[in-house]
């Protein structure tokens, strides 16, 4: 009979954090796809991104962070609950009945063993593949040379100089340049194309960029007698981002998939990677544990600082987490950097533990 209780109450406790949970995940990928938007544009105003890039960028940006989102999401979602339960008295009821802070994280332990499941399914998987995309297109648009965009009436040189077009009329429609009276000079075979119209675009695949000439004539001037050529589609491939080697700043296990990564093990950045994609799961369940402590016996206190302390917990966890990453990958030696985060938080988690004991 007491079973059948604890299961009810269980599940009414883990519906509560999940509503919490998922009103808070929405509202903050919104936000976060919101700032991604901005400043995308704004960076696409220097870089020269272009429409499907800009597009996929925001997109991967949004969910290689869906890691950290769920963790925020899931800290402030099982606090606003808890502190809800407690406010109506639940909580009370239940700790007078014999359920202490051990007996509740085990109630809602099943949710947050789901919760951490898809955190890291987004952490150990999908956040490397969107940063692999990320660095990806970011390499791709500062290798593209400027003649990309042709402009009227402009003289535009190309290819180690050996190629140059000049276009009369240049209309801009969406991802692509309508063309009109083009001129086309080739220095290695010394032949001059004219045609009336084009269209410069990007292949959506092969990410190469081409211009497509409509009804013109091409005029060798190689021979003795000059020789022309009609035709009435020519396709020219502008850019071919193939024929670059792409070198990304970042760590090369960033964007490793985890397969990859644990063949290069024992190697320390190999170790460290994995650590850190594993240190977002984990996360879940310390706060989850936290979240508990923090909404225990507040009914004591005129103030309730539970939202801020745990906005406090979560910043405290990830930033040390980069930062003992970073510090482990400069001196090769401090491996011990590792277990810092979870110190911390057991820390916070002793002090309310301690904190709670003197005032009740």
């Amino acid at each position: 009979m007491i079973s059948i209780k604890s299961k009810i109450i269980s599940r009414l406790i883990s519906q509560e954090i999940l509503f919490y949970f998922l009103a808070i995940f929405i509202t903050l990928s919104l936000v976060i796809l919101i700032n991604h938007v901005f400043l995308v544009f704004k960076e696409s105003h220097s870089v020269g991104f272009q429409v499907d890039e800009v597009y996929q960028l925001i997109w991967n940006k949004y969910t290689r962070d869906i890691s950290l989102i769920i963790g925020l999401s899931f800290l402030l979602g099982s606090v606003f609950a808890l502190n809800s339960l407690e406010k109506n008295s639940e909580i009370i009821v239940l700790n007078s009945a014999g359920f202490g802070s051990f007996k509740i994280f085990n109630m809602v332990l099943p949710l947050a063993i789901l919760i951490a499941l898809i955190s890291a399914i987004f952490s150990i998987y999908i956040s490397p593949t969107s940063n692999q995309k990320i660095s990806s297109i970011n390499e791709i648009a500062k290798n593209r040379p400027d003649f990309i965009f042709f402009k009227e009436r402009d003289f535009i040189t190309f290819k180690d100089q050996k190629i140059t077009i000049f276009v009369e009329i240049v209309e801009n429609i969406e991802d692509r340049q309508k063309l009109k009276n083009i001129y086309l000079w080739s220095q290695d075979n010394n032949k001059i194309t004219l045609a009336k119209s084009g269209q410069k675009y990007t292949d959506s695949s092969s990410r190469k960029v081409l211009i497509d000439l409509f009804e013109g004539n091409i005029y060798n001037l190689n021979t003795n007698k000059n020789t022309t050529t009609e035709f009435k589609k020519m396709s020219i491939v502008l850019f071919d981002p193939n024929n670059k080697v792409i070198e990304t700043k970042q760590s090369k296990y960033q964007s490793k998939s985890l397969i990859n990564i644990l063949g290069d093990l024992p190697k320390l950045e190999a170790l460290v990677e994995i650590h850190y994609r594993l240190a977002f799961p984990i996360s879940i369940f310390l706060f989850s544990f936290l979240s508990i402590q923090l909404t225990s016996n507040n009914r004591k206190f005129k103030k309730n600082f539970s939202i801020i302390i745990s906005i406090s917990a979560y910043l405290l966890f990830y930033n040390s987490l980069y930062i003992s990453k970073d510090l482990i990958l400069s001196s090769d030696s401090i491996t011990y950097l590792f277990f810092v985060p979870y110190i911390i938080m057991a820390a916070l988690i002793y002090i309310k533990i301690i904190f709670a004991k003197f005032t009740s």
